[in-house]
Order: C-alpha cells, then sequence, then structure tokens
C-alpha cells in the first residue's frame, strides 16, 4: 500500500508529467507534398496519324507556402516510350557476331505551375497549369543478342520545345499521409519534329525519314501521393 506521502509524490509527479506533455509544441507537418504514377499517353490530331500510345513513369513535387494546403507549388517530370523497334545484325564471316540493335522513340517533359486542391475529406479533387520544356528524341543501342549491356548507344534525332499544360485529378487517402492518385492532363506540344517506329522502314535504311507535326496529347495518370 502507498503511504499518504508516496500518494503525494506520485500525484505531483503525473501532474509535472500532463503539464510537461501539454506544454510541447503540436508538431507541425512539412508543407510539401509528391508522388510517383504511371502513364498513358493518347495522341491527339495529326500526332494520332503517326504514332501510337505512349507508356512511362512520372513523378511530382509540391510545395505549400504560408502553412496552408489548399494552394501549392508543383513541379513535374514524366518519362515516356511511344515506339520501339529491335533488329538483329551479323558481323564477321560466317556471322560469328549477332548483335541487337534497339530503336526506342522517347519523350522527356520537365514542368512547373499552380495548384489548386481539396484540403481534406474521403475523395480530394485538384487542378493545376503548368508550362515548361519537352524533349523528343529517338535513340539506338547496340548490344550481344544475350545481354542487355548497351555496349554503343546513339541519339538519331532530338528536338527541344515550350511547352504547356492543364490537368486535374482526385486524391483518396488510404493511409496515413498516404493517397491513391488519379488524374487526366491536356498537353499542348505545338509543333514538332521527330522519329517514329518505322522511320527506319525494316530497318535497313540508315536515313530516317523526319516526321512534322503538331504533337499534342492526353495523359492519363494512376499512382500514390504522399504528404499534404
Amino acid at each position: 500500500m502507498l503511504t499518504t506521502t508516496q500518494r503525494v509524490i506520485f500525484g505531483g509527479a503525473l501532474l509535472l508529467a500532463a503539464a510537461a506533455a501539454d506544454a510541447q509544441p503540436t508538431q507541425v507537418l512539412p508543407p510539401i507534398g509528391g508522388g510517383i504514377r504511371a502513364i498513358n499517353a493518347q495522341p491527339i490530331g495529326e500526332f494520332k496519324n503517326y504514332v501510337q500510345d505512349g507508356w512511362g513513369i512520372g513523378g511530382d513535387f509540391r510545395w505549400f507556402p504560408a502553412q496552408q494546403e489548399i494552394f501549392s507549388l508543383r513541379a513535374d517530370a514524366g518519362f515516356l516510350i511511344y515506339g520501339q523497334q529491335s533488329t538483329y545484325e551479323c558481323f564477321g564471316t560466317g556471322c560469328r557476331i549477332t548483335v541487337k540493335i534497339t530503336t526506342s522513340n522517347n519523350i522527356f517533359s520537365g514542368l512547373v505551375g499552380p495548384e489548386l486542391q481539396a484540403p481534406s475529406g474521403p475523395i480530394r479533387p485538384y487542378v493545376n497549369a503548368m508550362a515548361g520544356w519537352t524533349v523528343f528524341w529517338t535513340q539506338s543501342s547496340a548490344d550481344g543478342q544475350n545481354s542487355n549491356d548497351n555496349a554503343f548507344t546513339t541519339v538519331n534525332y532530338r528536338d527541344n520545345l515550350f511547352t504547356s499544360a492543364v490537368g486535374g485529378g482526385v486524391r483518396i487517402p488510404i493511409g496515413h499521409r498516404l493517397k491513391l492518385d488519379f488524374n487526366a492532363r491536356r498537353n499542348f506540344n505545338g509543333r514538332a519534329r521527330y522519329l517514329t517506329r518505322d522511320s527506319f522502314g525494316d530497318g535497313t535504311s540508315t536515313t530516317p525519314v523526319v516526321r512534322e507535326s503538331e504533337v499534342n496529347m492526353w495523359t492519363y495518370a494512376v499512382g500514390v501521393s504522399l504528404g499534404h
């Protein structure tokens, strides 16, 4: 049994502990968010005449100024492949060495701009508008028939252009600060010169056919988001 003195000491210790805990500042979460996603790109207009859907990955980083969770500045990057072709070439007498040549048609975009989002709720819609640079390039790599070392790589063609985009989506909380992210975006890329999957014909042509057209597209993405 506790004596009266022990009870007073024990009770005083509890009061002091409670007071110390109450005096601790409330933890403030960093004013940032970010995510990673899988992307499907669907060409529209002229671009659709020359290429099929593209697939890739992307990521974003968001910074919320002034300790609020509605307005943020977003930085966004994405990588897509919209065409790929592999051929095999023989080297040496009697075709002693077989080389696999892979040509891929790629797009990389880097964009920045404002975003508005619903800060709470089971479904949190958001919209954004961004601008930046997009690079279209085609590269070919050579490696052994049974390896993927990409021993030799060359860029066959490249074009850089200013681009803008508007988009939106929803984030659905599934855990502590973790959300599913679904979004769609209209990309205004303007005109570009680029290669396609059949620019080298059956793989024997050394002079590619360069296309020029509008290269606008819709992108659809699903991924996860962490933070605000």
